[in-house]
């Protein structure tokens, strides 16, 4: 592809990871199926490992840098993933929103980073480790079932938007096991 890597060559790479984020929110937005959502953050995920693979092997970014940027991506693809979610339940009528431009806003829901990624020291082949809560009280959930099943189902699509291999590869191995 060598459109994308003139563009990377060529702009400034905190730019361009700026932008690829961006991008990615404004995709993300607009995915209407999980198909078209692991799409996105699988090209999101390569477009980032690309440019910062060059200005690390080029000595623009250091170490720090480095590992700064990929756990900021884990991020990024985390919090588009778990606003996806939490967007599909409100238009199948399970989730109240109170804000439908961040229906994960006051949810009760939280995902925390731990280990290399909480520490913003992720390298190119770290998994990324998460404890996911939720708080029943906080809750808006409105279909049928129960909240506690609710929760477990959207851990399970988000651990899914994240690590399922498809023909674009995948975006982080996910581990929600503790050790």
């Amino acid at each position: 592809d060598p459109v994308r890597l003139e563009r990377i060559l060529t702009n400034p790479p905190e730019s361009l990871f700026a932008d690829a984020t961006a991008r990615l929110q404004s995709d993300m937005r607009d995915a209407a199926d999980d198909v078209t959502a692991k799409k996105i953050l699988r090209i999101y995920k390569n477009d980032v490992a690309l440019l910062t693979a060059l200005a690390d092997l080029g000595g623009v970014w250091p170490v720090m840098t480095v590992t700064r940027v990929l756990a900021e991506c884990a991020d990024a693809a985390a919090v588009t993933s778990v606003r996806y979610l939490f967007r599909m339940a409100a238009a199948r009528g399970q989730w109240t929103p109170l804000d439908a431009e961040q229906p994960e806003k006051a949810s009760g829901y939280f995902v925390l980073a731990m280990g290399k990624h909480g520490a913003f020291e992720l390298n190119y082949s770290s998994d990324i480790d998460l404890i996911v809560f939720f708080d029943r009280a906080r809750a808006r959930f409105v279909g049928d079932g129960d909240v506690q099943s609710f929760f477990v189902r959207l851990t399970r699509s988000l651990v899914g938007l994240l690590e399922d291999r498809t023909a674009d590869g995948y975006v982080f191995r996910t581990d929600l096991r503790l050790r």
